[in-house]
């Protein structure tokens, strides 16, 4: 049976029309050997063991199927490496990024095979920069799973499997073994104020998520009724890299947090793209959903995580004032409780039958996903070849979320994916700019902390 949170997302109508797939690409140097990669795969993913010796990623061979209205992972009639490890190839015997591109959207919007596993990896040779002069040989690995596999980090746990440097990975250094457990962490009085406080603060900051003060619809003319999104979607990647020293040159210059700089990034990103729309008003503020992992995480194929709500000041001219007012509620929703409600009633949620879960599914009040993983901080090698960047794009989900942003980060540099659902788009240069104004942004921010130097 599926873990509670899984099955939430399992509600998702993964085989028919899935709006929660996950596509990720990473760009290797060369082109890896289709059967060593099987073999690769087979070894390290289909074959591995827990301690006790029961399959550790056994859901990699398993379908979602429904009894009683529940969903429980079934083995495969008869699992073929084949059918899950692909190649793809294209008539000119080269790839462009635009076309690499224009396959992860389709990718992204196509419904499982019935009766397999929801994920797939496909090895797409010779892939060309056509906007560059680079022209060296490169390939994508390209892996489309849906959220009821598992979440961010029981993936970079499975890519860690087929990489050459396990230890130095993004896991590890997000790994929270090393903390205590809650009952063996000393108690204070601090610690127990501060969980009463979370208690008297929770159901007031629920209540509040769930019945929005201010109704989105009518504040804000970029969240569409569900009936006006086309639930079709275009995915866009950055053109070029970001430098993960030039962000911290930013947090440093105006004392922040990371994560404040990227969000201020993609805030000033989103205000672009509206200020471009001619018919549609900038709005004050816009409400985002953003995932945050929980320790600790298993390390197997489980949904481990929660999410929190906050505002975006798109309508906040300035730039060094919208990365304050980021910052300064990333410093609330840390004091909040709202992140370890929504934790605790997604496993309460994905225990009940599937029609009472899709309505909760449903994000009513949001207009923008955005996610950041981190990757491994160092250079390495995956399925044997180098690996040169990562990217990855998100589904937007039912409901009336439209706008998905996501970043992710490897040996210095980070790569910014954009997706924008089709009922939104006014222009082609929509979607790409949505996801190359980031560095705009972050170059504007640079200018000021110089300005005042």
């Amino acid at each position: 049976m599926l873990s509670t949170r899984s099955a939430f997302f399992a509600a998702d109508d993964v085989y028919n029309r899935p709006l929660i797939s996950i596509v990720l690409n990473h760009i290797v140097e060369g082109t890896p050997d289709i059967i060593r990669v099987k073999e690769l795969i087979l070894t390290n993913w289909i074959k591995a063991k827990s301690e006790n010796g029961s399959p550790r990623f056994g859901e990699l061979t398993q379908y979602v199927s429904h009894w009683m209205g529940f969903a429980f992972w079934t083995p495969e009639v008869k699992f073929n490496i084949g059918e899950h490890v692909k190649l793809k190839g294209s008539e000119s015997g080269f790839t462009t990024e635009t076309q690499l591109t224009r396959y992860m959207n389709e990718l992204s919007l196509k419904p499982y095979e019935k009766y397999k596993s929801p994920w797939e990896l496909i090895i797409v040779p010779k892939i060309v920069r056509e906007r560059f002069d680079d022209r060296k040989p490169r390939s994508a690995v390209v892996i489309n799973f849906h959220h009821c596999l598992t979440d961010g980090f029981g993936l970079l746990t499975l890519m860690s499997k087929i990489s050459s440097s396990v230890v130095d990975s993004g896991v590890k250094s997000k790994s929270p073994e090393k903390k205590l457990p809650a009952r063996q962490q000393k108690i204070s009085l601090g610690g127990i104020c501060k969980g009463v406080y979370f208690l008297l603060r929770a159901p007031y900051d629920f209540i509040s998520y769930i019945f929005v003060k201010v109704d989105p619809i009518k504040s804000n003319s970029w969240h569409l009724p569900e009936a006006e999104l086309e639930k079709e979607w275009t995915i866009s990647p950055a053109t070029e890299h970001i430098s993960s020293d030039l962000v911290k040159e930013i947090k440093n210059g105006y004392g922040v947090s990371f994560n404040a700089v990227i969000l201020a990034a993609f805030t000033g990103s989103i205000r672009n793209v509206m200020l471009c729309h001619p018919t549609k008003n900038v709005p004050d503020f816009i409400r985002v959903s953003v995932p945050l992992p929980v320790s600790p995480h298993p390390g197997t194929l489980r949904n481990i995580w929660t999410a929190t709500v906050m505002k975006l000041p798109v309508g906040e001219k300035c730039p060094r004032k919208r990365l304050m007012y980021v910052e300064e509620r990333l410093e609330k929703m840390k004091k909040s409780p709202l992140h370890s409600v929504l934790f605790n009633f997604m496993a309460v949620a994905g225990g009940l039958f599937p029609f009472l879960i899709r309505p909760l599914l449903k994000i009513k009040n949001v207009t923008v996903a955005m996610s950041n993983l981190p990757g491994p901080k160092n250079s390495e090698y995956l399925l044997e070849k180098k690996l040169v960047y990562m990217e990855f794009f998100l589904g937007v989900g039912p409901g009336n979320i439209g706008i998905a942003l996501s970043s992710w980060s490897y040996d210095g540099i980070i790569r910014v994916g954009a997706t924008m659902d089709n009922g939104l788009i006014f222009s082609s240069e929509d979607v790409p700019s949505l996801a190359n104004n980031v560095l705009k942004q972050l170059l504007i921010l640079k200018d000021y902390v110089q300005e005042e130097a």
